[in-house]
């Protein structure tokens, strides 16, 4: 299966905009609460080992997509 990009503009307006409007919260609050599932989110998403994004590597040869890295592990963080 191959991972789709991970689009943290669109993540963190939905979230901004959910807090806004659904839940009542002012938007530096709204701001605070988006920032922190966008760095989760992104984090959940990066290779252990080099750092890179997961979608950025190959997952049925367990290499990175970078020529210069010398990831050769897959870890898909749960």
């Amino acid at each position: 299966m191959i991972e789709k990009k991970f689009d943290k503009e669109k993540l963190y307006n939905d979230i901004v905009h959910f807090y806004m409007d659904k839940k009542g919260y002012p938007p530096d609050k709204a701001n605070r609460i988006a920032q922190r599932v966008v760095i989760r989110e992104t984090n959940k998403r990066r290779c252990a080992v080099c750092g890179h994004m997961n979608h950025d590597h190959i997952a049925n040869t367990k290499a990175c997509l970078y020529v210069d890295c010398q990831c050769t592990h897959f870890v898909k963080r749960s």
